[in-house]
């Protein structure tokens, strides 16, 4: 369960289904950083056969600096998440049940970390609770380790070989904006998008405007 692996699975599935056909590669988040390792272990692909990149609300690396919650530094509380999650997941009943779509506390926190817009409508919330919900604690505590591992800024220079846009939700607790300057800085002929009022969630919270830089 790491990012390196991910890349692999990434190029089978352009192998199996693409071929050796043009194809524009578009990643939110953990889907962005596999199209960085990607880059980076495949560079030959990129411009010749991935002729576009588009890059939404994530991080190169150094998330370990980062905490999503206020007032605990990010290195404490990496250190604090990786062996609480490997706890609950020995009580899966108890999780499972605060994570279940539709409950007040899954809600809760969807809507605290994944959306940033005071008026995010409450039907955006609803479809990305029962997203998450379906996604097993065990993997999810299984990933979590790749986090602390990603290094990806070496991948830039192979994608800035392809037109790319990077959006960023100003408001992103998972994956902050300074991450998305930080690749917008590597990646100087990108078009770069901060979308205000805007979480983790982009595509669903503002997806007239990730749609908008797609079309483009």
């Amino acid at each position: 369960c790491r990012v390196p692996q991910l890349a692999e699975d990434l190029y089978q599935v352009l192998e199996e289904v693409v071929g050796s056909g043009p194809v524009v590669l578009i990643g939110h988040s953990m889907g962005a950083m596999t199209i960085m390792r990607l880059a980076q272990s495949r560079p030959e692909l990129f411009g010749s056969q991935v002729l576009g990149v588009a890059l939404f609300c994530t991080s190169a690396g150094e998330l370990t600096d980062h905490s999503p919650i206020r007032g605990i530094p990010g290195r404490t509380f990496h250190r604090v998440a990786e062996p609480l999650m490997a706890g609950l997941n020995r009580i899966p009943e108890l999780v499972s049940q605060g994570r279940r779509a539709g409950s007040d506390l899954g809600y809760v926190v969807t809507r605290r970390m994944a959306f940033g817009s005071d008026d995010v409508p409450p039907s955006y919330v609803d479809f990305a609770s029962e997203m998450l919900a379906e996604i097993p604690l065990e993997v999810v505590a299984d990933y979590y380790p790749a986090i602390g591992e990603l290094d990806e800024f070496g991948a830039l220079e192979i994608v800035s070989t392809v037109p790319t846009v990077v959006v960023g939700g100003e408001n992103d607790m998972i994956t902050p904006i300074e991450h998305t300057a930080r690749i917008v800085e590597l990646l100087p002929k990108a078009e770069a998008i901060r979308v205000e009022e805007c979480g983790h969630m982009g595509m669903i919270e503002k997806h007239e405007v990730f749609n908008g830089a797609l079309d483009r």
